[in-house]
């Protein structure tokens, strides 16, 4: 891990014993490794030990926990909490641009709309800094969808518009995708039907 930018490492919740298995992993890494770490839980079992794992982790090791359990909301807005302070601190911006980029989407899974439009904006900011046109589009894509869903449908088509066009020069087709076919979507809320079926064609 000495030549690594980020570890990340995912647990699968197949029960007690076998997530203790996978939670002495998650501990190990998080004792040991020399490059910040993003642990991913899966279920509540997963996420029990690698909260163990996070709590023993050493004060200068970064450990970021992603996790947006419904059956467990104290604990993910805990974790949510812990992993943007961790994230604040580092001094790498790719890996702060991606961190705040999948904390905001947890937030935004939750309805906080402003921690999440926060976060995006850092993100796309950072992004941007570095070039990095992937993540630029992730932010905004993911703040378009912020605003769709608090009524902000024209803010939320020129969003989409920025996705469709950067994803475009990067010939990503897959963002594409998301910027037209959320696009349609604003557009439909905003009563430009035959707009809309244009771009959904």
């Amino acid at each position: 891990s000495q030549r690594l930018d980020l570890l990340v490492i995912g647990s699968r919740g197949y029960g007690a014993l076998r997530a203790t298995l996978a939670g002495s992993v998650a501990h190990q890494l998080a004792t040991t490794s020399h490059c910040p770490l993003l642990l991913v839980p899966r279920g509540n079992d997963g996420v029990g030990i690698v909260g163990a794992a996070l709590a023993e982790a050493p004060p200068d090791q970064p450990v970021l926990l992603l996790d947006g359990t419904a059956a467990l909301p104290r604990l993910a807005e805990r974790y949510a909490g812990r992993a943007l302070e961790i994230a604040e601190n580092i001094n790498q911006i790719r890996i702060k641009s991606d961190a705040f980029n999948l904390i905001g989407v947890y937030y935004a899974g939750v309805g906080d709309w402003e921690r999440a439009n926060e976060l995006m904006l850092e993100a796309g900011r950072l992004s941007e800094t570095l070039g990095a046109r992937r993540q630029w589009i992730t932010s905004h894509s993911t703040r378009a969808v912020l605003e769709h869903h608090q009524g902000h449908f024209e803010e939320a088509a020129r969003l989409n518009t920025l996705v469709y066009t950067q994803a475009r020069r990067s010939n990503n087709q897959i963002q594409q995708g998301w910027g037209l076919y959320s696009k349609g979507e604003n557009l439909i809320r905003l009563g430009r039907h035959e707009e809309a079926l244009e771009l959904l064609e």
